[in-house]
């Protein structure tokens, strides 16, 4: 788990602490701004059929969203985690942010993530800007 912090680390970024159920700990946020709240779940080491993975799931008001078998976790201050999933040709990314916020991107081609910004159509410009962030810390 070395590109993978542990839950201490989360609950640190996040400032809640978890409820822990064998190998899954669940983190409950609550933005009383908005009154929204999410539910962020992260199963270790699940074993099923003869492999071991990893899941993490979001539920909030407006849905439920999961990313199995992420590779990387990452910080973004002030207030988002970046799970990631990649290979040398896709990144599947969930992010969630404090403020019970979360977005998914699926099946992106990194070589749309590697364009130049100025020359791709603007349906992909959201996605290509937020996962160039990650582009850096996963190459």
């Amino acid at each position: 788990m070395s590109n993978i912090l542990s839950p201490e680390d989360i609950s640190r970024f996040l400032e809640v602490e978890p409820e822990t159920i064998g190998n899954c700990w669940t983190w409950k946020l609550f933005d009383h701004s908005t009154e929204s709240f999410l539910f962020l779940s992260i199963y270790y080491e699940i074993e099923h059929r003869d492999k071991t993975g990893n899941l993490v799931s979001v539920q909030t008001k407006f849905g439920y969203f999961e990313l199995h078998n992420f590779n990387r976790i990452v910080l973004f201050e002030p207030n988002e985690i970046s799970f990631v999933q990649f290979n040398d040709e896709k990144i599947n990314c969930l992010i969630v942010g404090k403020n019970c916020t979360c977005s998914l991107y699926s099946n992106i081609d990194r070589e749309l993530v590697r364009s130049n910004m100025t020359e791709i159509d603007p349906a992909f410009l959201l996605s290509s800007l937020q996962l160039a962030l990650l582009e850096e810390v996963i190459s």
